[in-house]
């Protein structure tokens, strides 16, 4: 049954957000909002799967498109850091979030999503990106920006570790 229920199902939910019956504050009504059982759990299992790469998350930031595939995706790791989505966005990172945690939950239980903001993820990120001449962070709060991204990036790393930091493009300098 899963095998075919959920791949007309994935088909339902991208053609609901590609002809706009869904917006973006709706949109997650078309996933399971809590923890599935029975026959139910494998077409959820399979319906994840099947989501990975397919655009149906919406980032508020995301460029070009505003909807990303969950593989691409990055998810907060603190819903409550605002100051940190607010940088993340304004650098334009695929971050998405949600009204209901418990898809948030989901996506990630099922390995649909795999990316959080944890301060690791961050210094990848910001020690690849393209180097931009006024450095990654554009606005009149750069500097507040730059040292809050700093003291994130570091806080899970010892003093002997801070070489993981070379290059990350919001570092004044860093950039050469």
């Amino acid at each position: 049954v899963q095998g075919l229920a959920a791949p007309s199902y994935i088909r339902l939910v991208v053609a609901a957000i590609r002809t706009k019956s869904v917006s973006e504050e709706t949109y997650e009504l078309l996933f399971p909002q809590r923890p599935l059982s029975g026959p139910w759990q494998l077409l959820g299992e399979e319906f994840m799967k099947g989501i990975s790469n397919l655009p149906v998350l919406y980032s508020k930031c995301a460029k070009p498109n505003q909807w990303v595939p969950p593989s691409k995706s990055i998810l907060l790791h603190d819903d409550n850091d605002l100051k940190l989505a607010e940088i993340l966005s304004m650098d334009h990172v695929p971050l998405v979030t949600f009204h209901n945690n418990a898809l948030k939950e989901n996506l990630l239980k099922y390995g649909t999503c795999t990316t959080t903001s944890l301060p690791k993820t961050l210094r990848a990120y910001f020690s690849r990106r393209q180097v931009t001449p006024e450095g990654s962070i554009e606005s009149e709060r750069k500097l507040e920006f730059a040292e809050y991204l700093l003291s994130y990036c570091m806080s899970d790393l010892s003093p002997l570790d801070y070489d993981q930091l070379t290059g990350c493009q919001f570092i004044p300098l860093a950039s050469g």
